[in-house]
């Protein structure tokens, strides 16, 4: 007997077919999703690296000149003629200038020609020009008109005193009345007077040392002066100083080193000054550098510039945009104790549904140490919460706070408050000190503008 046939259509299983690259596809994707989600979620803030450095103060000044000045008056009136130049020391007895009711010795000056000049006396004017010319600069201008009257006294006195020989004769002969001013001291010899002869550190005021209303009043050869006026100064002694203007962290910072390095920008020379201050009734500091040499050679300058020789204090430089204060609760060290994997923190009391007290262990890093208290963040813990002491049955209820200064540390992709010590501060940068318990280091990242994240904040830095 034939078997029949089973006509019956089976439909084929095919294998399942999973294609790997749509998979490998579809998770690149949702981690693009997620990264862009995670970006669009995070603070974007600008970052800065921490470096070793110093700020660069400027420590020159335009300095007031103080001496001990005396004016000596005219003993009768008529034409002066000088015969010692100016700032140049003159002994006691020494003859300064004469005093000549007719102008008989002016006269027989200004006939002198260029040809009765010495080799010696050209090589004095000479120098002088030289001397000028190397030490001019454009900022202080008004040298030259000092420059200028010293010069024509130069001249006037080799002219006078090729005359000299003949002032006795002439006077004999009563051809003029010459009355001799001679020194009553020994001295540096200047021929000007401005009004600052008197004026002490003490007495000094803001307008006096701005030198806004400043001026010289000069005598000069051939001038007509009257008995009192005054005709020269004479500055006895080589005890001299130079005062400045500062803030009182600056004059602090001149007192501490006692004696300072002075440049005097006139000349290139440097000498070492010691160092005094006075504040005045209206709170405005004054420092003093004071000298016991060199006072002949600025004898003629009320006003010198300088450079004093500070150093800069070392350490780590930061943006003071960055710094930020941010106040914590202070607490007994004695309370902070260690959780899993040696985590700092404190033991705080709470109570559950059911009113039994419990205590639970809360992560707290410590900010910074004061004696025996540290500083625990703000954010973490509330005021009125209580703590407790390890091994004791002591508490503490957090309500004392205290302020610290510091920077958002991110090397860790989230803002981390790091107290700093500044050293020194201008209006852009400050100066702190490296490696502290609680604070940076050298290539450590910290937030550029502080305003712009929180403690804890995460950050993606640009």
């Amino acid at each position: 007997m034939a078997k029949r046939r089973d006509n019956r259509v089976l439909q084929y299983k095919k294998p399942l077919n999973i294609n790997v690259g749509i998979i490998i596809c579809a998770l690149v994707l949702v981690e693009i999703v997620a990264a862009v989600v995670s970006y669009a979620r995070t603070k974007h803030i600008s970052g800065y690296e921490v470096r070793s450095g110093s700020l660069s103060s400027v420590n020159t000044y335009t300095a007031l000149a103080l001496r001990n000045e005396s004016i000596v008056p005219a003993s009768s009136s008529g034409y002066i003629n000088y015969y010692i130049r100016e700032g140049t020391h003159a002994a006691t007895g020494d003859l300064v200038c004469t005093i000549d009711e007719t102008g008989t010795i002016a006269e027989a000056a200004s006939s002198a020609d260029a040809k009765d000049y010495s080799e010696e006396d050209l090589m004095i004017i000479k120098d002088d020009i030289k001397n000028f010319s190397e030490q001019f600069s454009a900022p202080s201008f008004s040298s030259v008109y000092d420059f200028k009257y010293s010069l024509d006294g130069v001249l006037m006195e080799i002219k006078t005193m090729s005359t000299l020989s003949d002032v006795s004769m002439l006077s004999d002969a009563g051809g003029a009345l010459i009355h001799y001013e001679n020194s009553p001291h020994s001295g540096v010899v200047t021929y000007f007077t401005d009004g600052y002869e008197n004026v002490t550190m003490e007495t000094l005021t803001p307008e006096l040392l701005s030198g806004k209303d400043y001026e010289k009043k000069r005598v000069q050869n051939n001038d007509i002066v009257s008995s009192g006026d005054p005709i020269y100064k004479i500055s006895e002694s080589e005890r001299w100083s130079v005062v400045i203007g500062a803030d009182r962290e600056t004059a602090d910072r001149l007192l501490e080193k006692e004696y300072v390095e002075v440049e005097f920008l006139k000349n290139g020379v440097s000498s070492w000054g010691e160092v005094r201050d006075y504040t005045d009734a209206d709170g405005n500091v004054y420092v003093s550098l004071n000298f016991t040499n060199s006072m002949i050679t600025f004898a003629t300058d009320r006003f010198i510039n300088i450079r004093l020789g500070i150093e800069n204090e070392q350490g780590l430089k930061i943006p003071v945009s960055s710094i930020v204060e941010n106040d914590f609760y202070k607490i007994p060290a004695d309370y902070m104790t260690k959780g899993a994997g040696g985590v700092t923190g404190v033991m705080r009391k709470r109570y559950d549904d059911s009113g039994k007290e419990t205590v639970e262990f809360v992560k707290a890093p410590v900010y910074s140490a004061e004696g025996d208290m540290v500083f625990l963040d703000q954010t973490i813990l509330q005021t009125g919460d209580v703590i407790m002491k390890p091994d004791s049955a002591e508490s503490w209820t957090l309500a004392e706070t205290g302020r610290l200064t510091g920077v958002y540390n991110i090397n860790k992709g989230y803002a981390e408050f790091r107290e700093i010590t500044v050293i020194e501060q201008n209006d852009d940068y400050a100066i702190v000190k490296p490696n502290t318990t609680y604070g940076l280091s050298e290539y450590d990242f910290i937030v550029l503008d502080a305003d712009s994240v929180k403690d804890e904040d995460l950050v993606y830095g640009s």
